[in-house]
């Protein structure tokens, strides 16, 4: 079963709402249901968010070690090619 969490997000959109969000003000009418409706979206969107960061940093790591092996692998045949 899929939870409302797990659908992707329009992060652009997210960004969006904390926009709007953080230039709310008191003399506006609709404060509270808009900040409601911020704090909804926020519960829904926060663990997307955080479970693709996750995932670029994993990702991240993997390449990183991949290029480290790689550039490693090509220091070794540079050496081996120096004694031939």
């Amino acid at each position: 079963m899929e939870s409302s969490t797990d659908k992707p997000r329009d992060l652009d959109a997210d960004l969006m709402l904390c926009a709007e969000a953080s230039i709310l003000t008191i003399q506006t009418q609709d404060v509270l249901g808009r900040m409601v409706k911020f704090a909804a979206d926020a519960i829904n969107g926060w663990p997307y968010a955080i479970r693709r960061a996750k995932a670029a940093e994993d990702e991240n790591d993997k390449l990183r070690e991949e290029n480290a092996m790689l550039q490693e692998q090509m220091q070794q045949l540079q050496r081996s090619h120096c004694y031939d």
